[in-house]
This record gives structure tokens, C-alpha cells and sequence, in this order.
């Protein structure tokens, strides 16, 4: 591995303490400044990384939170169909006599099964609530 010398000035504050450790530790000036140069290198490393990271999270947190709006939005279209469901069952169905309710239920039994066998096949056709509705006109 190829070296070049480089020269480095440092304060009077930050020599002393460089020594004070030398001596305490050991080593040597060069062996010091080569191992801050190489944990400096190292972190800028750690935060080119770091950034990318951060960019990529940003990224995936900017999907997730437009995802998660057309969900809301969905849940707002589903809240509405539902509402309105319920309203017009109340407001056309009639309550069942007693003496037919063996007979009504039987005959909801059939129009449930058929209503959730037609559910797919409505919502694969691209036409989605728009086809649930005419199915259950």
C-alpha cells in the first residue's frame, strides 16, 4: 500500500491533551492522527448511509400515507353504500307476519347466497359498487 505524509498543525490545548493520552495509552502522534482520520472516514461512511436510509424511509412513509388515504377513501365509499343499504331495506321491507317467517326466512337464506355468489364476480368486472348496486335492485 502506497503512503504520503501529510502535516498536521494542531493548538496548543489540543496537543497537550493528544500527549496527555499518548502517555497514558500509548502510541504514537501518527498512529493517533491515522485513527482519527480513519474513524472520520468512518463516519462520514456511517452517514452517506444514514441518509440513504432516511431518504429510502421517507419514501416508504410517503406510500404507506397515500395508501392509506385510498383506504380512507374506500372505507368513506363503503360507509356510504352500507348507509345507504340499510336505509332503503328499512324503508321498503315491511315486518314479516309470524305465520310467514319460516317461509321469509328460507326465501333470505336464497337472495343471501345468491347476493354473495354475485359479489365477485360484480367486483372483478371493474365495475364495483356500481354493479353491487343493480344487483341488489
Amino acid at each position: 500500500m502506497a503512503t504520503s505524509q501529510i502535516s498536521v498543525r494542531l493548538d496548543d490545548g489540543m496537543l497537550q491533551k493528544l500527549e496527555a493520552l499518548l502517555a497514558e495509552r500509548g502510541g504514537t502522534r501518527a498512529a493517533a492522527v491515522r485513527e482519527a482520520v480513519r474513524d472520520w472516514l468512518q463516519e462520514e461512511r456511517r452517514r452517506d448511509e444514514s441518509d440513504h436510509l432516511e431518504a429510502r424511509i421517507a419514501g416508504s412513509l410517503s406510500r404507506t400515507r397515500k395508501e392509506i388515504s385510498l383506504v380512507r377513501n374506500d372505507v368513506h365509499v363503503l360507509m356510504a353504500f352500507f348507509d345507504r343499504f340499510v336505509r332503503s331495506y328499512l324503508v321498503h321491507t315491511p315486518p314479516v307476519p309470524s305465520e310467514a317467517l319460516d317461509a321469509q326466512a328460507v326465501t333470505a337464506n336464497e337472495r343471501y347466497h345468491k347476493l354473495m355468489r354475485d359479489i365477485p364476480s360484480a367486483l372483478q368486472n371493474g365495475e364495483g359498487l356500481t354493479a353491487l348496486s343493480s344487483i341488489l335492485e
